[in-house]
Protein backbone atom coordinates (compact mmCIF):
# COMPACT_ATOMS: atom_id res chain seq x y z
CA UNK A 1 0.00 0.00 0.00
CA UNK A 2 1.27 3.08 -0.42
CA UNK A 3 2.91 4.89 2.32
CA UNK A 4 0.44 7.77 4.31
CA UNK A 5 2.48 11.04 4.05
CA UNK A 6 3.15 13.10 6.93
CA UNK A 7 1.12 16.48 6.76
CA UNK A 8 1.85 17.84 10.52
CA UNK A 9 3.59 21.06 8.79
CA UNK A 10 0.32 21.64 6.81
CA UNK A 11 -1.53 24.51 7.80
CA UNK A 12 -5.32 23.85 7.27
CA UNK A 13 -6.03 27.85 7.01
CA UNK A 14 -3.81 28.81 4.06
CA UNK A 15 -5.40 25.63 2.61
CA UNK A 16 -8.81 26.69 2.88
CA UNK A 17 -8.57 30.15 2.33
CA UNK A 18 -6.86 28.72 -0.91
CA UNK A 19 -9.89 26.46 -1.89
CA UNK A 20 -12.18 29.14 -0.98
CA UNK A 21 -10.93 31.29 -3.76
CA UNK A 22 -10.99 28.30 -6.22
CA UNK A 23 -14.55 27.54 -5.52
CA UNK A 24 -15.78 31.00 -5.34
CA UNK A 25 -13.05 33.62 -6.00
CA UNK A 26 -12.95 34.70 -2.50
CA UNK A 27 -9.65 36.46 -1.97
CA UNK A 28 -7.74 36.28 1.51
CA UNK A 29 -4.97 38.61 1.96
CA UNK A 30 -3.30 40.40 5.46
CA UNK A 31 -5.87 42.56 6.09
CA UNK A 32 -8.72 40.11 6.35
CA UNK A 33 -6.84 36.52 6.97
CA UNK A 34 -7.71 37.12 10.46
CA UNK A 35 -11.32 37.00 9.80
CA UNK A 36 -11.01 33.52 7.64
CA UNK A 37 -8.40 32.17 11.00
CA UNK A 38 -11.67 32.83 12.94
CA UNK A 39 -14.19 31.42 10.34
CA UNK A 40 -12.16 28.57 10.36
CA UNK A 41 -11.88 27.62 14.01
CA UNK A 42 -15.89 28.55 14.36
CA UNK A 43 -16.49 26.02 11.57
CA UNK A 44 -13.84 23.41 12.30
CA UNK A 45 -15.69 23.32 16.08
CA UNK A 46 -19.38 22.99 14.33
CA UNK A 47 -18.10 20.29 12.03
CA UNK A 48 -15.15 18.66 12.77
CA UNK A 49 -15.13 18.41 16.45
CA UNK A 50 -12.67 21.82 16.49
CA UNK A 51 -10.54 20.01 14.44
CA UNK A 52 -9.06 22.23 11.69
CA UNK A 53 -7.23 20.23 9.91
CA UNK A 54 -10.08 17.46 9.47
CA UNK A 55 -12.27 20.04 8.15
CA UNK A 56 -9.49 21.43 5.38
CA UNK A 57 -9.72 17.35 4.26
CA UNK A 58 -13.67 18.02 4.05
CA UNK A 59 -14.61 20.85 2.35
CA UNK A 60 -14.25 19.84 -1.24
CA UNK A 61 -15.92 16.66 -1.21
CA UNK A 62 -19.54 16.16 -1.01
CA UNK A 63 -19.59 15.43 2.73
CA UNK A 64 -18.23 19.16 3.10
CA UNK A 65 -20.60 21.21 0.91
CA UNK A 66 -22.36 22.21 4.21
CA UNK A 67 -19.78 22.89 5.96
CA UNK A 68 -18.75 25.01 2.47
CA UNK A 69 -21.63 27.12 2.68
CA UNK A 70 -21.78 27.96 6.27
CA UNK A 71 -17.80 29.41 5.41
CA UNK A 72 -19.33 31.39 2.32
CA UNK A 73 -21.86 32.99 4.47
CA UNK A 74 -20.03 33.60 7.34
CA UNK A 75 -17.28 35.23 5.42
CA UNK A 76 -19.46 37.21 3.29
CA UNK A 77 -21.62 40.40 4.10
CA UNK A 78 -25.15 39.73 3.45
CA UNK A 79 -26.57 43.01 4.94
CA UNK A 80 -28.37 45.65 2.33
CA UNK A 81 -31.36 47.49 1.69
CA UNK A 82 -33.29 48.74 -0.54
CA UNK A 83 -32.14 51.18 -3.29
CA UNK A 84 -28.78 51.58 -1.75
CA UNK A 85 -26.85 53.79 -3.50
CA UNK A 86 -29.66 55.92 -4.58
CA UNK A 87 -27.78 57.87 -7.07
CA UNK A 88 -26.99 55.03 -9.15
CA UNK A 89 -30.70 54.15 -9.35
CA UNK A 90 -31.41 57.76 -9.92
CA UNK A 91 -29.28 57.54 -13.67
CA UNK A 92 -30.91 54.37 -14.05
CA UNK A 93 -34.52 56.12 -13.75
CA UNK A 94 -33.30 58.47 -16.24
CA UNK A 95 -31.88 56.04 -19.28
CA UNK A 96 -34.43 53.08 -18.86
CA UNK A 97 -37.26 54.78 -20.49
CA UNK A 98 -34.90 55.69 -23.92
CA UNK A 99 -33.47 52.42 -23.43
CA UNK A 100 -36.59 50.57 -23.78
CA UNK A 101 -37.64 52.89 -26.50
CA UNK A 102 -34.69 51.39 -28.68
CA UNK A 103 -35.22 47.83 -28.22
CA UNK A 104 -39.10 48.41 -29.00
CA UNK A 105 -37.68 49.46 -31.95
CA UNK A 106 -35.10 47.10 -32.78
CA UNK A 107 -37.80 44.14 -32.50
CA UNK A 108 -36.81 43.13 -28.84
CA UNK A 109 -39.39 44.79 -26.20
CA UNK A 110 -38.97 42.58 -22.98
CA UNK A 111 -36.74 44.24 -20.94
CA UNK A 112 -34.13 41.97 -18.41
CA UNK A 113 -32.22 42.42 -15.50
CA UNK A 114 -29.78 40.78 -13.47
CA UNK A 115 -28.87 41.55 -9.76
CA UNK A 116 -25.08 39.54 -9.51
CA UNK A 117 -24.47 39.00 -5.53
CA UNK A 118 -27.92 39.99 -4.70
CA UNK A 119 -28.05 39.32 -1.00
CA UNK A 120 -30.93 38.52 0.44
CA UNK A 121 -33.02 40.33 -2.75
CA UNK A 122 -32.96 43.97 -1.39
CA UNK A 123 -31.28 44.83 -5.01
CA UNK A 124 -33.24 42.70 -6.93
CA UNK A 125 -36.50 44.16 -5.44
CA UNK A 126 -35.44 47.67 -5.98
CA UNK A 127 -34.80 47.00 -9.72
CA UNK A 128 -38.40 45.41 -10.39
CA UNK A 129 -40.16 48.42 -8.57
CA UNK A 130 -37.65 50.89 -10.58
CA UNK A 131 -38.83 48.95 -13.86
CA UNK A 132 -42.21 49.04 -12.55
CA UNK A 133 -41.87 52.93 -12.04
CA UNK A 134 -40.05 53.63 -15.37
CA UNK A 135 -41.70 51.47 -18.15
CA UNK A 136 -45.59 51.65 -20.05
CA UNK A 137 -47.85 49.13 -18.05
CA UNK A 138 -47.60 45.59 -19.64
CA UNK A 139 -43.67 45.67 -20.68
CA UNK A 140 -42.71 42.11 -20.26
CA UNK A 141 -39.38 42.01 -18.08
CA UNK A 142 -37.44 40.07 -15.89
CA UNK A 143 -35.40 40.35 -12.94
CA UNK A 144 -33.09 37.93 -11.89
CA UNK A 145 -30.93 37.67 -8.34
CA UNK A 146 -28.18 35.59 -8.05
CA UNK A 147 -26.01 34.64 -5.05
CA UNK A 148 -23.81 31.89 -4.40
CA UNK A 149 -25.24 32.10 -0.15
CA UNK A 150 -28.23 29.39 -0.46
CA UNK A 151 -29.85 30.84 2.49
CA UNK A 152 -29.46 34.43 1.27
CA UNK A 153 -31.52 32.98 -1.92
CA UNK A 154 -34.21 31.73 0.55
CA UNK A 155 -34.79 34.73 2.55
CA UNK A 156 -35.12 36.67 -1.18
CA UNK A 157 -37.93 34.47 -2.43
CA UNK A 158 -39.70 35.13 1.02
CA UNK A 159 -39.16 38.71 0.14
CA UNK A 160 -39.93 39.78 3.90
CA UNK A 161 -37.93 42.23 6.03
CA UNK A 162 -36.92 44.32 8.93
CA UNK A 163 -37.06 48.04 8.85
CA UNK A 164 -33.14 48.19 8.93
CA UNK A 165 -33.86 46.83 5.41
CA UNK A 166 -36.16 49.51 4.42
CA UNK A 167 -33.76 52.84 6.21
CA UNK A 168 -33.85 54.57 2.67
CA UNK A 169 -37.50 55.15 2.06
CA UNK A 170 -39.56 57.49 2.72
CA UNK A 171 -42.87 56.21 4.87
CA UNK A 172 -44.96 56.73 2.07
CA UNK A 173 -43.02 54.50 0.04
CA UNK A 174 -42.99 51.75 3.15
CA UNK A 175 -46.49 52.09 2.63
CA UNK A 176 -46.44 51.47 -1.01
CA UNK A 177 -44.22 48.69 -1.20
CA UNK A 178 -44.88 46.57 2.08
CA UNK A 179 -47.60 45.52 3.95
CA UNK A 180 -46.74 45.25 7.61
CA UNK A 181 -46.52 41.82 9.15
CA UNK A 182 -45.44 42.05 12.52
CA UNK A 183 -43.63 44.43 14.71
CA UNK A 184 -40.47 45.55 12.48
CA UNK A 185 -41.56 42.53 9.80
CA UNK A 186 -42.30 43.95 6.21
CA UNK A 187 -43.25 41.33 3.59
CA UNK A 188 -43.15 42.89 0.02
CA UNK A 189 -46.22 43.08 -1.77
CA UNK A 190 -47.35 40.37 -4.15
CA UNK A 191 -47.16 43.00 -7.68
CA UNK A 192 -43.65 43.98 -7.10
CA UNK A 193 -43.15 40.12 -7.07
CA UNK A 194 -44.14 39.94 -10.72
CA UNK A 195 -41.21 38.55 -13.40
CA UNK A 196 -38.57 38.52 -10.34
CA UNK A 197 -36.58 35.34 -9.77
CA UNK A 198 -33.65 33.90 -7.29
CA UNK A 199 -31.35 31.67 -8.52
CA UNK A 200 -28.12 29.77 -7.51
CA UNK A 201 -25.10 31.21 -9.41
CA UNK A 202 -21.32 31.22 -9.21
CA UNK A 203 -19.61 34.38 -10.21
CA UNK A 204 -16.32 32.75 -10.22
CA UNK A 205 -17.42 29.25 -12.51
CA UNK A 206 -20.85 29.47 -13.75
CA UNK A 207 -21.05 30.69 -16.96
CA UNK A 208 -23.54 33.55 -17.12
CA UNK A 209 -25.03 33.35 -20.82
CA UNK A 210 -27.41 30.15 -19.30
CA UNK A 211 -29.48 32.66 -17.00
CA UNK A 212 -31.93 33.66 -19.52
CA UNK A 213 -31.38 31.19 -22.24
CA UNK A 214 -28.56 32.66 -24.37
CA UNK A 215 -30.23 36.18 -24.30
CA UNK A 216 -28.50 39.27 -23.38
CA UNK A 217 -29.49 41.63 -20.33
CA UNK A 218 -30.22 45.43 -20.32
CA UNK A 219 -29.37 46.18 -16.66
CA UNK A 220 -27.03 44.45 -14.58
CA UNK A 221 -25.66 45.45 -11.01
CA UNK A 222 -22.93 43.86 -9.22
CA UNK A 223 -21.69 45.89 -6.72
CA UNK A 224 -19.78 44.79 -3.66
CA UNK A 225 -19.07 41.94 -4.89
CA UNK A 226 -15.92 42.32 -6.34
CA UNK A 227 -14.04 43.41 -3.37
CA UNK A 228 -13.63 40.06 -2.49
CA UNK A 229 -11.80 39.04 -5.37
CA UNK A 230 -8.17 39.18 -6.77
CA UNK A 231 -7.82 42.32 -9.02
CA UNK A 232 -7.32 39.36 -12.08
CA UNK A 233 -10.30 37.43 -10.96
CA UNK A 234 -12.01 40.60 -10.78
CA UNK A 235 -11.33 42.02 -14.18
CA UNK A 236 -12.13 38.38 -15.69
CA UNK A 237 -15.65 38.13 -13.81
CA UNK A 238 -15.83 41.78 -15.22
CA UNK A 239 -15.36 40.99 -18.56
CA UNK A 240 -17.95 38.17 -18.79
CA UNK A 241 -20.36 40.61 -17.18
CA UNK A 242 -19.96 42.58 -20.11
CA UNK A 243 -19.85 39.75 -21.98
CA UNK A 244 -23.91 39.10 -21.61
CA UNK A 245 -25.03 43.07 -21.81
CA UNK A 246 -27.10 44.12 -24.57
CA UNK A 247 -26.70 46.88 -26.65
CA UNK A 248 -27.66 49.97 -25.20
CA UNK A 249 -27.27 48.17 -22.19
CA UNK A 250 -25.57 49.83 -18.23
CA UNK A 251 -23.42 47.38 -16.17
CA UNK A 252 -23.11 49.40 -12.59
CA UNK A 253 -20.24 48.14 -9.67
CA UNK A 254 -20.01 49.98 -6.48
CA UNK A 255 -17.53 52.37 -5.69
CA UNK A 256 -14.63 50.30 -4.29
CA UNK A 257 -15.16 47.69 -6.44
CA UNK A 258 -11.55 46.79 -8.85
CA UNK A 259 -12.90 46.53 -11.99
CA UNK A 260 -10.51 47.13 -14.95
CA UNK A 261 -10.29 50.57 -15.88
CA UNK A 262 -11.63 49.67 -19.61
CA UNK A 263 -13.88 47.00 -20.76
CA UNK A 264 -14.04 46.61 -24.62
CA UNK A 265 -17.38 48.29 -26.74
CA UNK A 266 -18.28 50.25 -23.39
CA UNK A 267 -18.27 53.56 -22.54
CA UNK A 268 -17.26 54.33 -19.05
CA UNK A 269 -18.99 56.64 -16.76
CA UNK A 270 -17.75 56.85 -13.50
CA UNK A 271 -18.96 59.44 -10.14
CA UNK A 272 -18.85 59.64 -6.34
CA UNK A 273 -21.45 57.11 -6.18
CA UNK A 274 -19.90 54.19 -8.50
CA UNK A 275 -18.86 52.79 -11.80
CA UNK A 276 -21.29 52.67 -14.72
CA UNK A 277 -20.09 51.20 -18.01
CA UNK A 278 -22.55 51.59 -21.11
CA UNK A 279 -22.47 49.66 -24.31
CA UNK A 280 -23.77 51.85 -27.05
CA UNK A 281 -26.69 50.88 -29.27
CA UNK A 282 -24.73 51.75 -32.07
CA UNK A 283 -20.90 51.99 -32.02
CA UNK A 284 -19.09 55.08 -32.64
CA UNK A 285 -17.73 55.45 -36.48
CA UNK A 286 -14.27 53.66 -36.72
CA UNK A 287 -11.95 56.21 -37.61
CA UNK A 288 -7.65 55.46 -38.74
CA UNK A 289 -6.97 56.79 -35.39
CA UNK A 290 -9.28 54.29 -33.58
CA UNK A 291 -7.91 51.67 -35.39
CA UNK A 292 -4.34 52.27 -34.66
CA UNK A 293 -5.06 52.88 -31.20
CA UNK A 294 -3.70 49.91 -28.53
CA UNK A 295 -5.05 49.07 -25.44
CA UNK A 296 -3.35 50.36 -22.99
CA UNK A 297 -0.64 49.18 -20.62
CA UNK A 298 -2.58 47.85 -17.84
CA UNK A 299 -5.79 48.08 -19.40
CA UNK A 300 -7.66 45.10 -18.27
CA UNK A 301 -6.42 45.17 -14.69
CA UNK A 302 -7.64 46.69 -11.70
CA UNK A 303 -4.66 48.50 -11.16
CA UNK A 304 -4.85 50.57 -14.79
CA UNK A 305 -5.78 54.16 -13.62
CA UNK A 306 -9.19 55.14 -13.99
CA UNK A 307 -10.25 58.28 -15.85
CA UNK A 308 -11.11 61.33 -13.88
CA UNK A 309 -14.44 61.78 -12.21
CA UNK A 310 -17.11 62.15 -15.32
CA UNK A 311 -15.04 61.30 -18.05
CA UNK A 312 -15.99 58.68 -20.60
CA UNK A 313 -13.39 56.74 -22.10
CA UNK A 314 -14.99 54.23 -25.27
CA UNK A 315 -13.00 51.48 -26.37
CA UNK A 316 -14.09 50.92 -30.26
CA UNK A 317 -14.12 47.66 -32.24
CA UNK A 318 -13.66 47.92 -36.16
CA UNK A 319 -17.10 47.43 -36.59
CA UNK A 320 -20.17 49.80 -37.61
CA UNK A 321 -22.63 48.51 -35.41
CA UNK A 322 -21.44 47.44 -32.08
CA UNK A 323 -21.50 42.83 -32.31
CA UNK A 324 -23.50 40.51 -29.71
CA UNK A 325 -21.57 40.61 -26.72
CA UNK A 326 -22.49 37.22 -26.13
CA UNK A 327 -18.95 34.73 -25.47
CA UNK A 328 -19.42 31.62 -26.98
CA UNK A 329 -19.76 28.63 -24.62
CA UNK A 330 -19.54 25.10 -25.85
CA UNK A 331 -21.89 22.58 -25.46
CA UNK A 332 -20.50 20.49 -22.83
CA UNK A 333 -20.15 23.78 -20.72
CA UNK A 334 -23.87 24.66 -21.05
CA UNK A 335 -24.87 20.93 -19.68
CA UNK A 336 -22.41 21.15 -17.04
CA UNK A 337 -23.52 24.55 -15.95
CA UNK A 338 -27.71 23.90 -16.25
CA UNK A 339 -26.70 20.48 -13.71
CA UNK A 340 -24.78 22.43 -11.42
CA UNK A 341 -27.35 25.45 -11.27
CA UNK A 342 -30.31 22.81 -10.80
CA UNK A 343 -28.36 20.56 -8.03
CA UNK A 344 -27.69 23.56 -5.96
CA UNK A 345 -31.14 24.49 -6.16
CA UNK A 346 -31.95 21.25 -4.89
CA UNK A 347 -33.70 19.56 -8.09
CA UNK A 348 -31.41 16.41 -7.82
CA UNK A 349 -34.09 14.62 -10.34
CA UNK A 350 -33.84 17.40 -12.62
CA UNK A 351 -30.57 17.79 -12.48
CA UNK A 352 -30.31 13.82 -13.43
CA UNK A 353 -32.26 14.02 -16.87
CA UNK A 354 -30.30 17.22 -17.89
CA UNK A 355 -26.87 14.84 -17.00
CA UNK A 356 -28.81 11.79 -18.80
CA UNK A 357 -29.63 14.31 -22.16
CA UNK A 358 -26.11 15.20 -22.27
CA UNK A 359 -25.03 11.48 -22.01
CA UNK A 360 -27.24 10.58 -24.62
CA UNK A 361 -25.59 12.90 -27.01
CA UNK A 362 -22.08 11.95 -26.36
CA UNK A 363 -22.04 8.42 -24.66
CA UNK A 364 -18.30 8.49 -24.34
CA UNK A 365 -18.24 11.95 -22.25
CA UNK A 366 -16.00 11.13 -19.16
CA UNK A 367 -17.41 14.86 -17.87
CA UNK A 368 -20.82 13.89 -18.01
CA UNK A 369 -20.17 9.85 -17.09
CA UNK A 370 -18.71 11.44 -13.85
CA UNK A 371 -21.02 14.48 -13.22
CA UNK A 372 -24.14 11.95 -13.53
CA UNK A 373 -22.30 9.85 -10.91
CA UNK A 374 -21.49 12.04 -8.16
CA UNK A 375 -25.41 13.56 -8.34
CA UNK A 376 -26.52 10.17 -8.33
CA UNK A 377 -24.24 8.93 -4.93
CA UNK A 378 -26.32 12.45 -3.81
CA UNK A 379 -29.66 11.10 -4.69
CA UNK A 380 -28.32 7.36 -2.43
CA UNK A 381 -27.88 5.57 -5.74
CA UNK A 382 -24.66 4.55 -4.93
CA UNK A 383 -25.21 1.21 -6.99
CA UNK A 384 -26.23 2.78 -10.59
CA UNK A 385 -23.07 5.46 -9.26
CA UNK A 386 -20.43 2.86 -9.45
CA UNK A 387 -21.63 1.40 -12.71
CA UNK A 388 -20.99 4.65 -14.12
CA UNK A 389 -17.73 5.56 -12.03
CA UNK A 390 -17.03 2.37 -13.67
CA UNK A 391 -17.86 3.56 -17.02
CA UNK A 392 -15.69 6.05 -16.33
CA UNK A 393 -12.63 3.85 -15.74
CA UNK A 394 -13.39 2.08 -18.65
CA UNK A 395 -12.68 5.14 -21.15
CA UNK A 396 -10.02 6.03 -18.85
CA UNK A 397 -8.10 4.08 -16.37
CA UNK A 398 -6.09 6.99 -14.73
CA UNK A 399 -9.51 8.99 -14.29
CA UNK A 400 -8.35 10.21 -11.14
CA UNK A 401 -11.50 11.08 -9.49
CA UNK A 402 -13.23 8.00 -10.61
CA UNK A 403 -11.19 6.02 -8.82
CA UNK A 404 -11.37 7.84 -5.53
CA UNK A 405 -15.16 8.29 -5.72
CA UNK A 406 -15.05 4.89 -6.22
CA UNK A 407 -13.43 4.34 -3.13
CA UNK A 408 -15.45 6.80 -1.22
CA UNK A 409 -18.82 4.60 -1.99
CA UNK A 410 -16.54 1.62 -0.97
CA UNK A 411 -15.58 2.88 2.25
CA UNK A 412 -19.15 4.21 2.86
CA UNK A 413 -20.34 0.79 2.64
CA UNK A 414 -17.95 -0.80 4.95
CA UNK A 415 -15.79 -2.78 2.06
CA UNK A 416 -12.63 -1.60 3.87
CA UNK A 417 -10.35 -3.57 1.14
CA UNK A 418 -11.93 -2.30 -1.68
CA UNK A 419 -11.31 1.30 -0.32
CA UNK A 420 -8.28 1.11 0.61
CA UNK A 421 -7.32 -0.45 -2.95
CA UNK A 422 -8.98 2.54 -4.55
CA UNK A 423 -7.07 4.52 -2.27
CA UNK A 424 -3.95 3.20 -2.69
CA UNK A 425 -4.90 3.42 -6.77
CA UNK A 426 -5.75 7.38 -5.90
CA UNK A 427 -2.64 8.42 -4.41
CA UNK A 428 -0.13 5.79 -7.01
CA UNK A 429 -1.72 8.61 -9.82
CA UNK A 430 -1.61 11.46 -7.97
CA UNK A 431 1.85 11.06 -7.16
CA UNK A 432 2.85 12.34 -10.85
CA UNK A 433 0.66 15.78 -10.63
CA UNK A 434 2.19 18.68 -9.27
CA UNK A 435 -0.08 19.86 -6.36
CA UNK A 436 -1.24 22.46 -7.63
CA UNK A 437 -2.78 20.68 -10.88
CA UNK A 438 -6.62 20.68 -11.22
CA UNK A 439 -8.33 17.54 -11.51
CA UNK A 440 -10.33 16.68 -14.84
CA UNK A 441 -14.09 16.67 -13.78
CA UNK A 442 -13.41 19.95 -11.58
CA UNK A 443 -13.29 23.39 -11.68
CA UNK A 444 -11.27 23.16 -7.78
CA UNK A 445 -10.59 19.67 -6.64
CA UNK A 446 -6.59 20.19 -6.86
CA UNK A 447 -4.29 17.38 -6.97
CA UNK A 448 -2.29 18.31 -3.63
CA UNK A 449 -5.89 18.68 -1.94
CA UNK A 450 -6.93 15.50 -2.66
CA UNK A 451 -3.35 14.19 -2.06
CA UNK A 452 -4.37 15.16 1.79
CA UNK A 453 -7.63 13.77 1.80
CA UNK A 454 -7.01 10.34 0.89
CA UNK A 455 -3.51 10.08 3.24
CA UNK A 456 -6.66 11.05 5.93
CA UNK A 457 -8.75 8.18 4.96
CA UNK A 458 -6.17 5.77 4.52
CA UNK A 459 -5.05 7.01 8.29
CA UNK A 460 -8.87 6.68 9.45
CA UNK A 461 -8.68 3.08 8.30
CA UNK A 462 -5.26 1.82 9.41
CA UNK A 463 -6.86 3.55 12.88
CA UNK A 464 -10.00 1.23 12.37
CA UNK A 465 -8.36 -1.98 11.61
CA UNK A 466 -5.81 -1.60 14.75
CA UNK A 467 -9.20 -1.65 17.18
Amino acid sequence: MTAVADTAVFEPVTFIGDHLKRHCGMSFREHNLDDLARAVRRAAAQFTAGDPLRLAALLPGTEGEQALGWLVRELTIGESYFFRIFEQFTTLRRVIPTLHDEKVKAGDPEFRVWSAGCAAGEEAYSLAILLRQSLPRGTPGRVIGTDINPEFLSRAAAGEYSSWSLRGLEEHERAAYFEQTGDNRFLLRADFKTGVSFRYHNLRHDPAVVLVGGALFDVILCRNVLIYFEPDMAAAVALQLAGVLGRGGYLLFGPSDPVPAELEGLERCEDNAGIMFHRPFVAPPVTAATRQRRRPKGAGRASAKAPPPGRRTVVTRPAAVAPEPATPVDAAALRRAEAHLLANRGQLDAAVASVERWLSTAPTSLDASYLLASLERRRGNDGRALELLRQCLYLDPCYVLAHFATAEIHAAAGNRDAARGGFSNTLDLLANLDDEALLPGSDEITAGWLKLVVNGRLRRAETEAKR
